[in-house]
C-alpha cells in the first residue's frame, strides 16, 4: 500500500483490534505484525481482510 503511511495503516488495523509496530529503519515506511504462539489461519485472514478494506 504505497499510498498510506505506516501510521495510517497501524491506525486502521487498530480499529479492527490488530496490533502492529512501525518499521522505519533504513528509510522503510512499513509495519510488522507478529503472531502469538498459537496463531491460526483465521488470524492471518483477519489481517488480510482489514488491509483489503483499507485499500478499497
Amino acid at each position: 500500500m504505497k499510498t498510506h503511511t505506516y501510521t495510517e495503516i497501524m491506525e486502521h488495523l487498530a480499529k479492527d483490534r490488530i496490533r502492529a509496530r512501525p518499521v522505519s529503519e533504513g528509510g522503510l515506511n512499513s509495519i510488522r505484525v507478529s503472531f502469538y504462539l498459537n496463531n491460526r489461519d483465521a488470524d492471518v485472514t483477519a489481517i488480510l481482510d482489514s488491509l483489503r478494506k483499507l485499500a478499497a
